[in-house]
């Protein structure tokens, strides 16, 4: 399993604030993905830019590319940097959206989870968290 990663913010908050809205469809206790493979760091950091492309094409197709010039401008972070420095984009979009950075931040998750392999991923106590889920990720990608 994967260590538990500080975030300041979680998906299960939102989750509790307004269940009603938000329905990740992910199992709250144990996530068990599908069978395709990313086996590199590459891989990883492909899988993740494009559920980003895809979360951000939810808010606006045709602003993806604003979206992603305000957090180069803002807040130093290019689109291709985004793997490499997951906390920063995630504090990114919580300075950047808000509350609102969780219902991403779920798109990016349930985007990753349709296509990666066998990797477990447990929440610790319940709470499932953007950083960690991802870490989790990163780690199963590499040993696959």
């Amino acid at each position: 399993m994967c260590s538990e990663v500080q975030h300041m913010s979680s998906t299960t908050e939102l989750q509790q604030i307004c269940p009603a809205i938000i329905d990740t469809g992910l199992e709250p206790d144990l996530i068990q993905l599908s069978k395709k493979a990313a086996q590199t760091k590459a891989d990883f950091g492909n899988l993740l830019l494009e559920a980003v492309d895809s979360a951000f094409s939810t808010i606006s197709d045709a602003n993806s590319q604003a979206l992603y010039s305000h957090l180069k401008s803002n807040f130093g972070i290019t689109r291709d940097a985004i793997p490499n420095d997951v906390e920063g984009f995630a504090t990114a979009l919580e300075a950047a959206f808000g509350q609102g950075a969780l219902l991403i931040e779920i798109e990016i998750m349930k985007s990753i989870h349709s296509k990666v392999a066998q990797i477990q991923f447990a929440p610790t106590e319940g709470e499932l968290s953007f950083l960690s889920y991802l870490e989790c990720i990163r780690s199963g990608t590499k040993s696959l």
